[in-house]
């Protein structure tokens, strides 16, 4: 099962005509084997040229002798971090540009991710929990003691005082 992370457009999706994008967290296997093409399709532009500068570095270290190891190296771990990193890069980006994460679904697919994000917006609007006041303190006018009913952890509650 994978993991999806849903991001709306800036202003909410009624007010643009963009629909919500649905990025899958993972491998990418096309951004494995063509990185520099895949960055630039996602409109990565300067991880793109970063990038196609590093596999010409890695072309020209592999040509000199004695670097061979090296230069298939450099280009490994550049396919490699794209294609581990490249969907989270896409995704950070979309945020910088005012795009909002709105949560991360497990599915099988897309269409089942956005099948489970419908129902869970739909459901989150209707129903709304309230939430719990966890400040409450009562306060004992013969004594001036505070008492709060908050829960505590193991014997003593969280302002290091016993009961």
């Amino acid at each position: 099962m994978a993991s999806y992370l849903a991001l709306t457009p800036p202003g909410g999706p009624e007010s643009s005509n963009r629909p919500i994008r649905f990025i899958r967290d993972g491998f990418s296997f096309l951004a494995f084997l063509f990185p520099v093409l895949w960055l630039a399709f996602n409109r990565l532009w300067l991880p793109a040229v970063l990038a196609l500068v590093l596999q010409a570095a890695s072309a020209e270290m592999s040509r000199i002798p004695g670097l061979l190891p090296a230069g298939l190296a450099l280009g490994l771990a550049l396919s490699l971090l794209t294609a581990l990193e490249g969907r989270n890069l896409l995704a950070r980006t979309l945020q910088l540009k005012g795009w909002r994460l709105e949560g991360v679904i497990n599915a099988d697919s897309v269409e089942s991710a956005e099948e489970i994000y419908a129902g869970q917006s739909a459901s989150a609007a209707t129903t709304q929990m309230p939430a719990p006041d966890w400040g409450k303190a009562e306060t004992n006018a013969q004594t001036g003691t505070v008492r709060r009913d908050a829960p505590a952890i193991g014997l003593f509650p969280y302002d290091g005082g016993r009961r």
